[in-house]
């Protein structure tokens, strides 16, 4: 995926690529906790509107806490989709939640993966 920001352009690759049979794709960033920084956030902002785009969704993984972290309201950070989930199945739930919380839909998937046209993506 192809990341526009105000001062630059960069190239970004999900951790995981999900997709259903309805054509739904769903960006799968993996976090640990600590990793939840003012910079992060930031460019997880970048990445969500890139990947809206693009026609798919952008979701950031928090596995190993239930709970979200208190943090400080800002209301640029509230489009980006974060989960938080204390073990495996609630980190499933999150993904299948996010994936079919967007409207079906086949986006072209050359747009992710302009770098390797062969590359496919895994099924739900």
């Amino acid at each position: 995926l192809t990341v526009k920001s105000q001062d630059m352009v960069y190239s970004y690759e999900p951790d995981l690529m999900v997709s259903d049979p309805e054509g739904r794709m769903l960006m799968v960033e993996v976090k640990r906790p600590v990793s939840m920084s003012w910079s992060n956030m930031a460019r997880f902002v970048q990445i969500d509107r890139s990947a809206r785009d693009a026609g798919a969704a952008f979701l950031v993984l928090v596995p190993g806490s239930g709970n979200a972290p208190p943090q400080a309201p800002v209301p640029e950070f509230k489009s980006v989709n974060i989960a938080y989930a204390s073990d495996e199945p609630g980190m499933t739930q999150a993904v299948i939640e996010a994936l079919h919380d967007m409207p079906p839909g086949r986006a072209d998937e050359a747009q992710y993966w302009e770098d390797e046209p062969s590359r496919t993506s895994p099924s739900a």
